[in-house]
């Protein structure tokens, strides 16, 4: 996708306009580009291009008074001015990547140091705006940027939507009535929170024969097909389990407290300590968590396969023991 060249600010408020012209692509002779680049590379599309500044420059001193064009002949001309901003600015690109703590430099003789860290892409955010317009079937959240003319300090982006922003819509999660009890009641009464619904519907799959698509002929899953289906839904079966301890976590964080009927579980039981202080973060960790979780898992899937089902094999076992580790290790 070709984003749009954009600075993401106008320095000076008052100038967004000639930057948003500048900056604006279009096609010549072509190729892309803007006059910016062209002016910085002294083209002749450039040099007609402020012949017709001057002109226009020169029209308007003509129709102003005679006070006006004495106090206005004391000036710098404007479009000057214009030409040298655009000479001082880096001619070079920006690089499309930047990893953190890269920062530019951009250092003037006798000025002060400015240096510029990586932020958001301004084009992307562009992008993503333009095309968040479209959605409007469940995104109708807004942000308002700004009042009256102030909002061109913000840069040309909000400039360009007049302050109004779509915005990706994000809720903190809230509380649903009774679920803080359930999970107190489950915690008292089976001693672990790990929820085990998604392994029912999906493991059942492998205790059966399935029908071959392309020949129709009935057949017994095969050690390759466990494992492409095994590693594809390994990630959403793992945060599966551990849900429960998620919304556990945000109950704890608003200022809910565990009845010191349910403490007895925790101060019992390592893993369940670790789990609800968010504290697997280390190699015990997750292996105290491991060794309490897999035989409870083991024992589940078992007990839905029939007798004439195939077996939850020592492969596949190790299969969700990995992705486990993997899902505490990027948590």
């Amino acid at each position: 996708m070709k984003l749009q060249k954009r600075f993401g600010y106008s320095r000076d408020a008052a100038c967004i306009k000639a930057s948003k012209a500048l900056l604006g692509e279009f096609v010549y002779q072509g190729r892309l580009t803007s006059m910016l680049e062209e002016i910085q590379q002294g083209s002749s599309l450039a040099e007609q291009f402020m012949a017709l500044l001057y002109e226009a420059e020169e029209s308007a001193r003509r129709h102003q008074d005679e006070s006006s064009k004495k106090k206005q002949k004391e000036r710098e001309s404007v479009v000057d001015k214009l030409y040298e901003s655009i000479l001082s600015l880096p001619a070079e690109e920006f690089p499309d990547t930047a990893t953190d703590p890269q920062i530019f430099a951009f250092t003037d003789e006798n000025e002060p140091n400015l240096l510029l860290s990586p932020v958001t892409h301004t084009g992307m955010m562009s992008e993503i705006n333009l095309r968040l317009k479209e959605c409007h079937s469940w995104l109708s959240t807004w942000m308002v940027t700004g009042t009256g003319n102030d909002r061109n300090t913000y840069g040309d982006l909000v400039s360009d939507s007049g302050g109004w922003l779509r915005v990706l819509r994000s809720v903190p999660p809230i509380e649903r009535r009774g679920e803080f009890g359930k999970l107190v009641n489950q915690l008292g009464s089976t001693g672990h929170l790990y929820s085990f619904s998604r392994i029912t519907t999906f493991f059942t799959k492998f205790s059966t024969a399935y029908v071959d698509e392309e020949t129709g002929e009935q057949k017994r899953w095969t050690s390759f097909r466990q494992n492409q289906v095994l590693e594809n839904q390994a990630e959403k079966i793992t945060a599966s389990i551990f849900s429960s301890y998620r919304k556990l976590n945000f109950y704890l964080s608003v200022g809910r407290c565990i009845p010191k009927r349910c403490q007895h579980v925790i101060d019992q039981n390592e893993a369940q300590d670790y789990l609800i202080e968010k504290g697997v973060n280390t190699a015990k960790a997750i292996n105290v968590v491991i060794d309490e979780l897999m035989p409870l898992v083991v024992c589940h899937i078992n007990s839905l396969i029939p007798r004439d089902g195939l077996p939850f094999t020592e492969h596949q076992q190790e299969v969700i023991r990995n992705a486990i580790i993997g899902y505490f290790r990027q948590h």
